[in-house]
C-alpha cells in the first residue's frame, strides 16, 4: 500500500514554504495558505495579517505565468 501524497500536492506545499519564507524576509506575518481549485489546477492564497498584502502560489502556471507572486513578495511590509 502506497501512503505517499500526490506529487502535485507536494509541489504546492513546497511553493507555499518558499513563498512564506520570502515574504517573512520582507517583514510580513503571513496567514496560513488557503488552497483553492480542482485537482491538477491547485493554487494557494495567503495574506499578511499586518498590512493585508497578498501572495499566490500556482502549482501549474500558464507558459507565460509564474509559480509564486504577489505584493507580499515584491514589497516590504508597510507596518513592520
Amino acid at each position: 500500500m502506497n501512503n505517499k501524497k500526490p506529487r502535485e500536492r507536494n509541489k504546492l506545499r513546497l511553493l507555499e514554504r518558499k513563498a512564506i519564507k520570502a515574504a517573512k524576509l520582507r517583514g510580513h506575518n503571513m496567514s496560513r495558505p488557503e488552497p483553492r481549485g480542482k485537482k491538477g489546477m491547485m493554487r494557494s492564497y495567503s495574506y499578511c495579517r499586518t498590512c493585508a498584502m497578498t501572495m499566490m502560489m500556482d502549482e501549474h502556471p500558464q507558459p507565460n505565468g509564474i509559480s509564486i507572486g504577489g505584493e507580499a513578495l515584491a514589497l516590504n511590509c508597510k507596518e513592520g
